[in-house]
């Protein structure tokens, strides 16, 4: 088994996962950044400690990214798969340098889009959760309003990013059986 660090997992895992992360841990600090460093990082903790901390949080976010993925993978491909299916059996039959190009180009960033859209909407649920649990001060009416407006206007972009990717991607794996 290759076990090398490809662009594809760096990218499309662990960037949301750290994405979620980032989120949840600053609503916990109560929305002050300076109080998200001592919370990732104490002042403490240095040297062996510091990196083990990094490295858990790197590991974490690794985990919570495969979830995302995951979620993508079972519910998403599943439902847009069963209106208007792709041909994923190309990543197993398709040309090399056909398939490093797809990957390179739409593949990753379309997992990527989905991963981070999922990320956000689980990160939206946390945050309500741990409200509701008493777990975290709300910020500000104002903050929760803007908070909305870019929770919603980021899903869309990465949602229709997202689509658009598809729609090439099955041009792409389509005509390559042409």
């Amino acid at each position: 088994m290759n076990f090398s660090l490809k662009p594809h997992p760096l990218i499309a895992h662990w960037v949301p996962g750290f994405m979620v992360i980032f989120i949840v841990l600053f609503s916990a600090s109560n929305w002050d950044y300076t109080c998200l460093f001592s919370k990732i990082i104490p002042n403490e903790a240095t040297g062996a400690r510091g990196a083990l901390i990094i490295l858990t949080l790197a590991v974490v976010a690794f985990v919570i990214g495969e979830f995302l993925d995951s979620v993508r993978d079972l519910v998403v491909e599943r439902c847009l798969d069963s209106k208007d299916p792709i041909k994923w059996d190309f990543f197993f039959k398709g040309d090399k340098n056909e398939l490093k190009n797809l990957m390179d180009n739409y593949f990753t960033y379309y997992v990527l889009n989905w991963n981070l859209a999922l990320g956000i909407i689980v990160s939206s649920i946390s945050i309500i959760l741990l409200g509701l649990l008493g777990l975290i001060e709300p910020p500000p009416c104002r903050w929760i309003l803007i908070g909305l407006l870019v929770t919603a206007a980021l899903l869309i972009f990465f949602i229709w990013d997202a689509m658009e990717l598809r729609r090439d991607i099955k041009k792409h794996t389509s005509s390559a059986d042409a």
